[in-house]
């Protein structure tokens, strides 16, 4: 399904030729842009002597290392990346039962919803209510200028009752993106019971532009609720004219996913398959934590948001579906006055979502100073592939939004130089098993890049859209 998705987006967005608005630009890929971070070199590997540690129960996997596991002590300047993998493995306990949702399915009424749109999330909302049951919460949101609670949250026993009343929404006015989403929050969490899965369904087709706009506004009470209040958040673009960057944004933020979806008829689909990852919940309050040693300090993270606390890194996944994988890839630099051995220790906890049972798995990393001869002989192959995709990912990014910006020369000048890092490091990048797909989305971009400056709007828009949809279920999505 997930492959399939992959190619879905590209070849409707890639393939087809359909300009872009300038977009909130993003900090995680402009943070790339630096020679040092944005294009590592692995070439003078002579062995791969570093180690991945691995702790597991019949729930979860749990993986940590690093791509090198020593530092050189003869320099200054010095990083490493630190890799924690986190797997699903299946569910314990009775398979039949699961863990009943609490969920608010937030719709965009503004009048660019009329027609097909509108009657497309109807039966998509419809869809999902049909398929919960007696235990599960419910309740409808629907926004423009305003915001209407057009279901309070409730018990989904009276589904004909709730259908009838989303049947009734109607699009008019502008799009009150966040009003809508707030409100579709506070059904969630004046519903709130212990043991229950708590989640938002985002649905939208154009940018926000009532009450609250600003994309870091947006972004940080997301946090707020996934952090504080345990309720997660997975978004839906309808179309060509929605923020995409936004959009992904929330759901990374919110701990959930993003879609594109380019054809009204693909709404049902989409969120169903979304319905289904938390139908599936193997875990709830999964929590990761990272303690460093004195004198390393974290750089940046890819697509998780994260808190610090003196040398503790926390990073809250909240829940996780059977055969999810979450990758988390932290970029860490060492103070240049230290010269011993750093010890990283990293915890992984979680509860049963079917038992209730606490769950911890614990790692420890040893990082060791070395001359360069002992340095080239003790990288991590597993680790390397990772950190190659991520970047090239970020980098990709940011060549998009330079096209947002209209600087294809800059654009041009990224990408040539992304393509000369997967080259140099192929023979690490054949390890994955995304490389097709990745392959795939940076070569018809390569393609598509030099003819933008002339394309139709929706052209572009199109192809922004698609690729940037693609990239992120590559790096995200499993």
């Amino acid at each position: 399904m997930r492959s399939g998705l992959l190619h879905l987006y590209i070849f409707l967005g890639l393939t087809i030729l359909l300009s872009s608005y300038t977009i909130t630009n993003r900090t995680a890929a402009n943070s790339l842009l630096t020679a040092d971070t944005s294009y590592p070199s692995f070439e003078h590997a002579i062995d791969h002597k570093g180690k991945t540690i691995i702790s597991s129960n019949d729930l979860i996997r749990f993986s940590s290392g690093m791509d090198n596991d020593t530092y050189r002590k003869d320099t200054i300047s010095r990083h490493f990346y630190l890799y924690l993998g986190t797997k699903l493995k299946s569910l314990i306990g009775d398979s039949s039962q699961r863990s009943p949702l609490n969920i608010s399915i937030v719709i965009d009424r503004s009048g660019s919803m009329k027609g097909e749109k509108i009657e497309r999330a109807i039966e998509a909302a419809d869809n999902i209510v049909d398929k919960l049951n007696a235990t599960d919460i419910v309740s409808i949101i629907g926004y423009g200028d305003d915001v209407d609670v057009v279901q309070p949250a409730v018990a989904a026993i009276n589904k004909e009752k709730i259908k009838e009343k989303i049947a009734q929404i109607r699009p008019r006015g502008g799009t009150n993106l966040w009003g809508g989403c707030e409100t579709g929050y506070y059904q969630v969490l004046e519903h709130s019971k212990p043991g229950y899965v708590n989640h938002v369904f985002l649905l939208s087709d154009g940018l926000a532009n009532v009450g609250m706009t600003s994309s870091k506004g947006i972004k940080a009470n997301v946090q707020r609720f996934k952090d504080d209040e345990n309720i997660t958040l997975s978004s839906f673009g309808v179309g060509i004219d929605f923020n995409e960057v936004l959009l992904g944004e929330m759901a990374e933020t919110g701990s959930g996913n993003y879609y594109f979806i380019e054809k009204p008829g693909m709404i049902k689909d989409i969120m169903e398959k979304e319905l289904n990852s938390l139908l599936h919940i193997a875990a709830r309050e999964v929590l990761l934590t990272i303690q460093l040693p004195i004198g390393v300090r974290p750089q940046k993270m890819n697509s998780f948001t994260y808190s610090v606390e003196g040398q503790k890194i926390s990073v809250k996944f909240r829940n996780l579906h059977v055969g999810e994988e979450k990758d988390v890839l932290l970029d860490l630099k060492i103070a240049d006055s230290v010269k011993s051995a750093l010890l990283l220790q990293t915890r992984l906890t979680c509860i049963g979502a079917l038992t209730g049972q606490k769950m911890q798995l614990e790692n420890t990393n040893l990082l060791f100073p070395a001359p360069g001869n002992q340095y080239d002989r003790n990288f991590n192959r597993g680790v390397i592939s990772k950190v190659l995709l991520d970047v090239a990912g970020a980098n990709m990014e940011a060549v998009m939004e330079e096209v947002d910006k209209n600087n294809y020369t800059g654009a041009s000048k990224i990408l040539e130089r992304n393509h000369g890092l997967m080259n140099k490091h192929r023979n690490y990048l054949n390890d994955l098993y995304v490389l097709p797909e990745l392959d795939s989305v940076f070569n018809q971009y390569s393609r598509y890049l030099p003819k933008m400056k002339e394309m139709a709007t929706d052209s572009l828009r199109l192809i922004q859209k698609s690729t940037r949809a693609a990239l992120y279920h590559i790096r995200n999505v499993n």
